[in-house]
């Protein structure tokens, strides 16, 4: 060995002279029969190449690409081989996180895919010459084409009207310009109908801030626009309440600086609260009923209403005799015909006190869980599909000898783990998977420092997400002192039993005895 490949791989030349090449390969390629079938490669076409995880002295794996050459002498006998690595581990981990990465995004596309095919809202992007780069399943539904049809056109090609067409150029050159969001609301007709849609159009900054495209969202607010133009307050309050299950509805004013008045309740305000509206206006208003951790709340509601923004929440209300309350609540803007602004309120708003004390509850059972799981005599490992440990328990890694650590991502014939158990124990896993049947097994087990134990336990397949099996969970229990309370009730029973069968020979002697007495 030349120094370079010592230091690649830990030897010394006298520790491998004379050894077999497969000293270098991982326990499975050695397994599978990689070194004869790369040295078979090497001999039929002068060379063999491969890459692949090699193994270091010290057990640490090394990714290298290899070349093995035939080494003949001059009567064209082979002498040997020569064996040239060179070390890409850090490329290999490269790649692999590449592919992680890589694997990430694709699901991350599928997710985005799927929620924006089925979103009732349109999305799309613009280039910047106004021509559409990408349109969502229900826009194009909306405007009767395929996305053959549609991407690369404009507005005006797509058929809007000229003035609805020059209305959107002029927006999404105002959003390039200065790099803010335009919001706007337009009838438009399409296959749907002649309805109204609100829309905001946004920029889509390239790494240097440059604006390289424009994207947009479109809902159409028909119904919600009808329903403001025909319902009253009354018709306003009965909303609410079939918006949010609640406990109370409102209406109110609200001020140009946000200052919010509330005008009418229904009863269970009241009830809610332990006191009436004029109380609560008289000792300060709204905010001297909302617990004052959650007026920031109660804030960004304020300004999302002044934006004309329906909105949702939650807070702690303060009741009359000092107990607090959890409600969630809708909120919905009345704008002013006129000057567009947002003039007054409505809502309704529901007790959530149980759910919240539910929510916590969950939350300690789970937490206690966690710990039973930590704290369980069971010894419990997953298994995935190549038979490597995945996870361990501390008890389930420290009855082998061993620290879950040292176990995670190795399996047992990296860690010095009985092949006599071991063997059945991976045909047990592999059946497993196959199959999707879950199996209960017992095994008897000498430990490390000797002691003899007998463990019963269960393999059950777990899916993957494509729906097949792709690991096992096992869950073992030492039951050793049960199998010596069975052996030792075994033993009294075979005792008893035998005194059963000699007791009549001794009754009998007894009583000839004494008769033999009386007389």
């Amino acid at each position: 060995m030349e120094p370079g490949a010592e230091r690649l791989l830990g030897y010394r030349e006298e520790e491998v002279v004379g050894r077999s090449v497969a000293v270098f390969f991982t326990p499975e390629d050695i397994e599978n029969g990689f070194p004869q079938r790369e040295m078979r490669q090497a001999l039929e076409s002068g060379r063999g190449n491969n890459d692949r995880w090699h193994v270091r002295k010290d057990g640490t794996r090394l990714w290298c690409g290899g070349t093995l050459t035939p080494l003949w002498d001059e009567g064209r006998k082979l002498r040997g081989f020569a064996k040239i690595l060179r070390d890409r581990t850090e490329w290999k981990r490269a790649e692999e996180e590449r592919t992680i990465r890589t694997k990430d995004i694709e699901r991350r596309q599928r997710l985005y895919d799927a929620v924006l095919s089925n979103t009732p809202d349109f999305v799309y992007v613009f280039d910047l010459n106004h021509r559409f780069t990408f349109a969502n399943e229900v826009l194009l539904r909306m405007w009767g084409k395929t996305s053959d049809e549609a991407i690369g056109k404009t507005c005006l090609e797509l058929g809007y009207e000229p003035w609805h067409a020059a209305m959107h150029d002029r927006e999404i050159e105002q959003v390039v310009a200065t790099r803010q969001p335009v919001k706007g609301e337009v009838l438009f007709t399409g296959t749907f109908g002649r309805r109204i849609y609100e829309y905001i159009f946004v920029p889509v900054l390239g790494e240097r801030g440059d604006v390289e495209a424009v994207a947009g969202t479109t809902r159409d607010v028909t119904d919600r626009r009808q329903a403001e133009e025909q319902v009253r307050h009354s018709e306003r309050l009965h909303r609410a309440i079939a918006e949010l299950s609640t406990d109370y509805a409102f209406d109110g004013t609200i001020g140009l600086d946000g200052t919010v008045r509330i005008e009418r309740v229904t009863e269970g305000f009241a009830k809610f609260y332990g006191l009436t509206l004029d109380e609560m206006n008289a000792q300060g208003g709204w905010g001297s009923v909302i617990h004052a951790d959650d007026h920031p709340v109660v804030g960004r509601t304020i300004e999302r209403l002044l934006a004309g923004q329906i909105d949702r929440g939650e807070v702690r209300g303060l009741r009359r005799d000092g107990s607090v309350k959890w409600q969630a609540y809708l909120t919905v803007p009345v704008r002013d015909g006129a000057s567009g602004r947002t003039v007054s309120l409505y809502g309704a708003a529901t007790d959530v006190t149980a759910q919240r004390q539910l929510t916590e509850q969950l939350r300690g059972q789970a937490e206690s869980l966690a710990a039973i799981l930590a704290a369980t005599v069971d010894n419990i490992y997953l298994l995935d599909k190549e038979g490597r440990y995945r996870y361990v328990s501390l008890g389930g890694a420290r009855v082998l000898g061993l620290e879950p650590g040292q176990m995670t991502g190795r399996r047992w014939q990296e860690l010095g783990l009985s092949a006599d158990i071991m063997e059945r124990f991976d045909a047990q896993r592999k059946w497993a998977i196959e199959t999707g049947e879950p199996q209960r097994h017992e095994v008897a087990f000498t430990d490390r420092a000797g002691g003899k134990h007998h463990f019963e336990y269960t393999i059950a397949p777990v899916r993957g997400e494509d729906g097949g099996f792709e690991a096992v969970v096992v869950v073992s229990r030492d039951d050793t002192e049960r199998k010596r309370a069975e052996e030792a009730l075994r033993e009294a029973s075979t005792t008893l039993r035998s005194f059963y069968d000699t007791a009549p020979v001794m009754m009998g002697g007894w009583r000839s005895a004494a008769r033999t007495c009386c007389t």
